[in-house]
């Protein structure tokens, strides 16, 4: 298992931290696809994406952020490529690597092409509702493994809080249970959507080890 995406989550935590940023990581992208690696909200937004290279899946993970925000990083385990950086820089993407627990900010980012577009603010607005929703820090850059991930976290969070509120409502869990979902509704289509995949796979792994003892 990589865990070298993970590592770096620490010092680019700090970093930001030190530059005034609240750091969020594992933020629900507004826009589809993967969680981002970690979000910074200070008056504005910084967006930092994790790969132990700078790779072009990289590269667009981070150029997909600029709806977000003109302030997005490509954060790497190593010393990246001159042409990897060139190509950042005429995105308008900053670069930093994490070496020894140290970040070295390579490039800053550019004007990129966020800008104040109504796309722009619209993305921004939803993020910030989940953000309000959320518990800063964490451990951004965590690989796929079955069980983990921020929908997990939450499935946990509200188990908890059933335990001494049996009767709440999901909008009160959704007012009381940290969580990275625009409404109540997401959240409780989000959750049925976990236990259903659980109920999918137990069922699954029991017919599996029913072949298996009727060999």
């Amino acid at each position: 298992m990589n865990l070298r995406e993970a590592k770096m989550s620490g010092p680019l935590s700090e970093w930001l931290g030190g530059l005034g940023y609240t750091v969020y990581t594992e933020v629900l992208s507004p826009y589809g696809g993967g969680p981002i690696d970690m979000v910074g909200l200070r008056a504005g937004l910084v967006i930092v994406e994790m790969k132990t290279s700078l790779t072009s899946t990289l590269i667009r993970q981070a150029s997909i952020g600029q709806l977000l925000s003109t302030t997005v990083y490509c954060a790497v385990a190593s010393r990246p490529r001159h042409d990897g950086i060139q190509r950042c820089q005429k995105l308008g993407l900053g670069v930093v690597s994490v070496r020894d627990n140290h970040v070295n900010v390579i490039c800053e980012p550019g004007h990129g092409r966020g800008g104040r577009s109504l796309v722009h603010q619209y993305y921004v607005q939803q993020i910030k509702r989940r953000l309000e929703h959320m518990e800063p820090g964490g451990v951004g850059g965590l690989p796929c493994l079955e069980g983990v991930g921020p929908a997990q976290d939450v499935e946990r969070r509200i188990a908890e809080y059933r335990q001494q509120h049996p009767r709440a409502t999901w909008k009160q869990i959704y007012q009381a249970v940290p969580n990275h979902y625009s409404s109540y509704q997401s959240m409780c289509s989000a959750m049925r959507m976990v236990a259903e995949r659980r109920r999918y796979k137990e069922k699954r792994k029991a017919r599996q080890n029913g072949g298996h003892n009727d060999g």
